[in-house]
């Protein structure tokens, strides 16, 4: 199931990332393919959601701000992961977007 990003159409559209949203929502739909996958983000650098599909938080801010702090210690691309009992997040920024995947915990997969 989709998670559309609707709220934020009209800031999508006034700041061009409407123009991105066509591949990130492929980069979407070929994560969640990935077993254990429960859904996937893709958020620019100030947090707006340019795409997002399956059982994500309503947190783009969050992860774009991750990304940020990490971007302080490692370059752009390494993969920042995090892990909890419920939940396992793995984020990594290429090119301005940052992508979060979350994932179901399992130590299998």
């Amino acid at each position: 199931a989709s998670l559309p990003c609707s709220a934020l159409a009209d800031a999508r559209a006034r700041s061009g990332a409407a123009l991105v949203r066509r591949p990130m929502e492929g980069v979407c739909e070929t994560a969640m393919q990935s077993p254990g996958v429960l859904g996937v983000m893709c958020v620019d650098s100030h947090g707006l959601c340019l795409a997002s599909q399956g059982d994500v938080p309503q947190a783009s801010g969050a992860i774009a701000e991750i990304a940020a702090q990490a971007s302080s210690l490692v370059e752009d691309g390494a993969l920042i992961c995090i892990t909890s009992p419920t939940r396992k997040v793995m984020v990594s920024r290429s090119e301005g977007v940052t992508t979060a995947i979350f994932m179901d915990p399992a130590p299998n997969l």
